[in-house]
Order: structure tokens, then sequence, then C-alpha cells
């Protein structure tokens, strides 16, 4: 008896849409593409439950007769292509004529479309790979596409769907890029009833780019614009200045499709040579336009992975493409255009501050456009509570403390500091404005302020962070942030984790949302990274929800490190001996939160052993 047998068609297809269908993302992005090769110039996404329960997308492009519409809900029928040649091609974002009948293999899908020389439109009906019999109505011209149910009849596939807020960042993700690639298209998208994205066609892509980073972000874009033998690079990249944590900020095309290659992002920081940050990642948008016959895109199901002939020499094109853009701009005078921005904050009672009710957040000043680029100073009177992050000790300076050569210990005076049971220290001074250097009974130890100050004030965010009413500040003028439509979503989703920390955020209209207080350990100041490089980390962990604790984490390091003393800052001597006995009650006093070494010791022996009085 034959072990082996063919499938039934049914099964095929599941599996057929298994490689092409893997969320609702991918439905959107099939239809998206097809729209665009469509010619449209108007596209309008419509989605319930993320996409979950309905997903409809409606365009004004070229649209099908009813023979072309009952071939397309066909496997690998197209218009696209039509021999071997052509697919070693490809000019269109689809070709394989496999992405419609395989949505309609694992959902309920209507297409109704309409040519414009016809004076009535073409309906279709297909569930579960089955189609009814087309009809005529009445329609605009373009195609609209309603698929509803996806995986209705495959509800394993359904049961490793993220959730739906995660489903909803992809989408939103997705639309976002070829929004930017297409600025002739007009983008809508909304969700549940919610607009997320409503682009113009514009003429420019740096418009565009606008649309979704918000004009505060293009300003500090740099055009890039090259053509070297076959190959042209166009967009824009970032200011050296104006950096991310998170890499998928930038946003690469080839020929209009929106493609993954990480190699394409290390080319780009290799033009910047050094001008960026380790660990620091540029934002920009470059659309890369090759000979069709150089690229591969048929190489994996999704066909945003895509294989070149010679990868190397594109490399080298687009490194040299940024390096050039960023000659022939004047960094320093950009660079001196984007001040941190400081933001005054209301003076309050530490013991009183508390997160503002409702009725108070709508009573909160909203951002003046001429408060919008200032650069406001704290007032005097938040030193006032700093105490409670940072106290300082009211001790004379001109104590002195002295070694008992015969007992070998420290004994105690104002300069005396106790780390723990084995270690005293007394504070001689300050080295380079970064190392504090103290003596020990057994020789000389050098601390780093910096580190010290950073892990106290990590282990006080995790002490505190639960009882954020009493580490939280208002901010007399609410600080406006631009973001991107995804970036909107992480905030929105992780509202409850933001105010745990100390951060009260609203909507402001767009993508744009108002800060208004922060943990009070900013009291220095409270700058726009800050919350952005939390959203970074919140970005990393979507979709992944055992990486919550660690994402939380991370932020806590982040903040602590951006709210601590800084090497080079001027400090006195009193606040640098209040740093070493606050992480001297740390619980993990030896390194920062980053694992940097905070002590470094050497002994009486080595140190003799350096001038030559022991052998």
């Amino acid at each position: 008896m034959s072990l082996i047998k063919r499938l039934p068609k049914e099964l095929v297809e599941k599996i057929a849409a298994g490689e092409v269908v893997e969320r609702p993302a991918s439905v959107v992005k099939e239809l998206l593409e097809n729209a665009l090769d469509a010619k449209a110039t108007h596209i309008t996404i419509t989605l319930e439950k993320a996409g979950t329960t309905l997903i409809r997308l409606s365009d004004n492009g070229s649209g099908m007769d009813a023979t072309d519409l009952a071939l397309a809900v066909e496997a690998h029928a197209t218009s696209k292509i039509s021999s071997t040649e052509d697919l070693f091609a490809i000019k269109t974002l689809g070709f394989r004529g496999e992405a419609l009948a395989s949505v309609c293999a694992v959902a309920k899908v209507d297409i109704t479309s309409r040519q414009q020389n016809s004076v009535a439109g073409n309906t279709i009906h297909v569930e579960g790979g089955v189609p009814e019999a087309i009809k005529q109505v009445g329609a605009p011209v373009g195609t609209t596409v309603n698929v509803s149910d996806l995986f209705f009849n495959v509800p394993a596939r359904r049961k490793f769907l993220r959730t739906e807020n995660t489903e909803l960042q992809a989408i939103t993700t997705l639309v976002s890029n070829y929004c930017m690639a297409h600025a002739h298209v007009h983008f809508s998208l909304s969700n549940d009833g919610k607009q997320i994205i409503n682009s113009p066609s514009t003429k420019q892509m740096i418009d565009k780019i606008g649309h979704i980073y918000g004009s505060t972000i293009t300003k500090q874009l740099l055009p890039v614009s090259s053509l070297m033998e076959d190959i042209s690079v166009i967009g824009y990249i970032s200011n050296p200045s104006l950096t991310r944590a998170d890499k998928k900020q930038f946003t690469f095309f080839l020929n209009g499709r929106f493609i993954k290659n990480p190699n394409l992002l290390s080319a780009v920081i290799e033009g910047y040579e050094t001008l960026l940050m380790v660990g620091r990642n540029p934002i920009g948008v470059l659309n890369i336009i090759v000979d069709p016959k150089s690229v591969d895109v048929n190489v994996h199901p999704s066909k945003d992975i895509v294989k070149f002939d010679h990868e190397r020499h594109l490399l080298d094109v687009i490194k040299i493409a940024v390096k050039s853009a960023l000659d022939q701009t004047n960094l320093l005078r950009e660079h001196k255009e984007k001040e941190s921005v400081q933001q005054t904050i209301a003076p309050q009672i530490p013991s009183t501050v508390s997160n503002p009710t409702s009725s108070q957040k709508s009573s909160q000043p909203i951002i003046s456009s001429q408060q919008k680029n200032a650069n406001n100073v704290v007032r005097e009177n938040v030193a006032s509570y700093q105490q409670s992050i940072a106290p300082v000790s009211q001790t004379p300076k001109t104590s002195v403390s002295v070694i008992d050569e015969r007992q070998g210990v420290l004994s105690s005076t104002p300069n005396t500091i106790v780390v723990d049971e084995n270690l005293t220290l007394r504070y001689l001074g300050l080295l380079h404005r970064t190392y504090a250097v103290c003596e020990s009974k057994d020789g000389l130890v050098m601390i780093d302020f910096h580190a010290a100050h950073e892990r106290y004030l990590y282990e006080q965010i995790k002490l505190h962070r639960m009882d954020s009413a009493k580490r939280t500040q208002a901010l007399l003028s609410p600080l406006k942030i631009e973001l991107t439509p995804t970036q909107l979503l992480l905030v929105n989703q992780h509202q409850q984790l933001l105010e745990s920390l100390g951060f009260i955020v609203d909507e402001f209209g767009g993508s744009t949302i108002l800060v208004r207080s922060v943990p009070l350990l900013f009291h220095k100041q409270m700058n726009k990274q800050v919350l952005l490089d939390i959203v970074d980390e919140l970005s990393e962990s979507v979709g992944v929800s055992k990486k919550i604790d660690e994402t939380l984490d991370k932020i806590m390091i982040r903040m602590s490190c951006r709210a601590a003393d800084k090497a080079g800052d001027e400090l006195s001597d009193e606040k640098i001996k209040e740093i070493i006995r606050q992480v001297s009650m740390a619980g993990h006093k030896y390194s920062c939160p980053h694992g940097r070494p905070i002590f470094l010791s050497v002994n009486k022996a080595e140190l003799e052993k350096m001038f030559k009085r022991r052998a």
C-alpha cells in the first residue's frame, strides 16, 4: 500500500495561505500592494478589532471587470507576469497571483470592483476558498475588499494571533512605511471608528515623513540624493544629534517596495562614521532605485526580504550617499538649533505631590507656541523638594579625619563614609570631575560618582515605583511631544506602566501627546528624549509578553542614567560625599545598573611596589 498521498485541494490551499497570511498585517500588506499596483491615489483602510474581525480596504485604482474578478481569487492568476523572464525583472509590488487566493482560503471575503469605463461594478463572495457567482452592483471606480472572520476555518492559526494592540501596531507600522514611500497617495487608517493615520497626498517625500514623524523631526532631517552608476539613493536621514535606541525607525524601500535588510542600516551607520554615539541609531527613510533585473524579490513569501546581485557594491553606494549628505551640512549650526527642552516644574511639597485628577488635568495650561521652543530654566523653589531625591548633608568642609596607624582604621569625622562593615573611606577630592578619590585603611579607593548616583536612583525607582504619588511632580507647562502613529499606540497601551513610573500623559490630537507630570527624580530638567527612549524600549517588547518585566527593568535603568549627575558636572564636595553615602545604602552597591564598576581600589602593598618601597 502506498504511503504517499496527494493532498486534497482544500488542505493545499490552507498550507499555501499559511506561507502568505500569518496575521492581519499580512492581509493588509497584500491588499495595499494590490491597490498601489492598480495606480490608486486614495487608499482607505478600516479595521475592526485590529483586523481580526474585519479588514476593509477601498481604493480608487483601475478596478477589474467580471472576468478579471473571477480570476483574481484563483491561485496563481495574475496580470503582472506572464513568462519566466518576467519573474526576474519584477516592476510591481505583487506578482505571484496567490495573495487574494490565500486570503480567501482562510477568511470570508467580499470584493467589489468597477472600471472607469463601466456603468456598473461587479461583486464576488468567497468563503473558505469557495467562490459564489459574480453579481452586478452599483459601485464607485476602484476596488473594495472586505475580509472578515480571518482564520475562521483554521482555529489553530487564530489561536496564535497576538493581542489586538500588538496586531494593530504591526498594521500601523506597515501603513506608515508605505505612506512615506508613496507621496502621491492619500492614506487613511482607522480602527473601531478611531482614525489612526490620515495622510493626504503631497508632492514631496518630506511632507509625508512629517505626517508620520511630525514637524519637529522633519526639521532635523537632511536630504540624501545620490546617483552612482546604476543605483540611485533618495530620501532623508537625521542629523547626528537626533538618534534613537530603536533600530526600527529607519525605513528602506527598494523601487517603492518596503524591505528588511540589517546590512542596509549598517551601511548607513558606517556613513555617519564617528558622528553617532555607540548604541544610538539614526532616523530616516531611503528609497533605493535599481534595475529590477539586479534584484530577486521572489526569495521569501512576504516579498520584504530580497536578494541583491551585488550587495557589497550597493552597501558602498549607500555609505557614500549618507557621508556626502552629512559633509554638505553645517552640523554645528544644526546641533545648536536643537536645544534640549527644559520644562518649568510646578513648585510642590514632596509629601503632598499626587497624580492629577481628571479635573486637574483639564485645568492645566496648554503649551503655547511661544513656549514650545523655550528653554525654561527650572525655578529656584524646586530646591525645596530636591532633598527627597538627593539630600545634601550640611556639614563643615574644614573637618579632617585621621588614620590611626596602630589600629589601621579611620577615625569618624564628617569626611568619613562608611560603605559597609568592611569598608570605611575618607573622602579626599574629585579627579577630572569624574572620580571621587578616597582613602581606606588598606589603601586608595576611586569611585565613579555617575555610576554611583545611577545605582542609587535605580534602586529608588524600583523601591517607589508602585507609590508614584510620592514620586511625581507636575509641569507648569506641559511638554508637547510628537510621536509616530505606532508610538502613540504604544503609549496608550502602556498608560498604567507609565503612570507607575511617574509620567502622566494625555493625547493632544493627531499623534501628539502632552506630558503633564514627570518622576520627581528629574528635578533638574525633563527632556523629551527621556520619554522617547522609554517608548523605544516598549517597542522592543511588542508581542513578547514574557519580556515586559525585562523591558520595565531596562526603562528604569534608562531613567536612572538620564537623571543621574554626569561626569564633568559642577558638583560640590558635599554632594559627592552624599552620593557615595547614598550608594552605600543600595542593595547592589558595587556596580551600576549597566554592570560597570563603581569602586576601584589599589591596596597599600601595591602602592608601595609602585614606588619601589617594597620588593
